[in-house]
């Protein structure tokens, strides 16, 4: 007897690395995976599976993938039986800027001396972000060097007042 015997796996390759952003206003993003490109000396109609580090399988749309760079495993397969793999990555990014909300309808009261501390905090009304709980808030005044200077120089060997966004701000009566 004569066997014709197929042992040689398909050629796999695998789809370049892919990034995304996460889909608007959630902490995470909805991945389709691209097809990989294959065949076989064989087999004319070779074919693949996906799985992934998510948990996912096929190429999607798989929706809510959490942030962070995940593996995503090919394998090519032929009627043989025989196969081979490949692995890739899929990144999900936060690039949605925070939504920053302001009070304005915020008054000051100055003491004795004619001026008020007023920390960034007390200027948020609600602002918020798709991924982070814990925003940090930073603040400076519209005008630089109101007041005779007294939010200081941020930058003295940079010339002229350099205010920069920080903790607080000092307003005065002028």
């Amino acid at each position: 007897t004569i066997a014709v015997v197929d042992n040689v796996a398909p050629t796999l390759l695998c789809p370049a690395p892919k990034s995304l952003s996460t889909s608007v206003g959630v902490c995470t993003g909805t991945v389709t995976l691209d097809i990989p490109v294959l065949s076989d000396n064989c087999d004319p109609d070779p074919y693949f599976t996906v799985r992934t580090s998510y948990g996912a399988v096929g190429t999607g749309p798989h929706p809510s993938v959490p942030l962070g760079t995940h593996s995503v495993v090919y394998t090519a397969w032929d009627a043989c039986g025989n196969s081979r793999s490949c692995t890739t990555t899929v990144t999900v990014g936060d690039n949605e800027r925070p939504i920053a909300i302001c009070d304005d309808e915020l008054v000051v009261s100055v003491n004795e001396t004619g001026t008020a501390m007023v920390t960034a905090r007390t200027f948020n009304e609600g602002s918020r972000d798709n991924c982070v709980v814990n925003l940090y808030y930073k603040v400076r005044r519209m005008t630089t060097g109101a007041c005779n200077n007294i939010n200081g120089d941020d930058s003295p060997t940079t010339s002229g007042i350099q205010e920069w966004f920080d903790d607080n701000v000092v307003f005065c009566c002028s």
